[in-house]
């Protein structure tokens, strides 16, 4: 080979080296490119999944408080079976349950559900069978959004006897 020739030669190696490192140039900023957005959806996703946790735990402790509240007036007669949602208002202002179901940052839509509860002779709660407990009350917490849902089930009793 003569001095041109292997200078040419040279010169090939060059443009191949460089066509191979943009090619893995553009592979790498591809693949961050799109790891960046499956971190972000993932911590939205996360994000709004734990908003919906805290806010079934919150019509979880709103129950609570409307429990304390007054059994009789606003545990006790509320139908059962049916959606309800707790609001803040009426004389005296506190919480109360309305019927129906609340939409919450056009996102979520939130429901308790009361229910009742049977003993047995231990006293212990039973699915079928029993004794109605008129202190006891079932307690089921829902929101959903899109098509996912989460639920949290507590029961309530009457121990302030009001």
């Amino acid at each position: 080979m003569n001095k041109d020739q292997n200078s040419e030669l040279k010169n090939g190696f060059g443009l191949v080296e460089i066509i191979v490192a943009v090619g893995l140039l553009a592979g790498a900023i591809f693949a961050i490119t799109e790891l960046t957005f499956f971190l972000n959806r993932t911590a939205k996703e996360r994000t709004v999944s734990e908003r919906a946790v805290f806010l079934t735990k919150e019509g979880l402790e709103l129950t609570r408080t409307i429990r304390d509240r007054g059994w009789t007036n606003y545990i006790a007669n509320q139908t059962i079976g049916i959606d309800l949602h707790p609001v803040l208002g009426g004389t005296p202002a506190g919480w109360s349950f309305a019927s129906g179901t609340e939409t919450i940052d056009n996102i979520f839509v939130r429901k308790i559900v009361l229910s009742n509860v049977n003993r047995d002779s231990q006293d212990n709660i039973v699915l079928t069978g029993g004794v109605l407990d008129p202190g006891t009350k079932k307690v089921i917490a829902t929101v959903s959004w899109g098509v996912k849902k989460i639920e949290f089930t507590a029961y309530i009793t009457n121990f302030l006897n009001n």
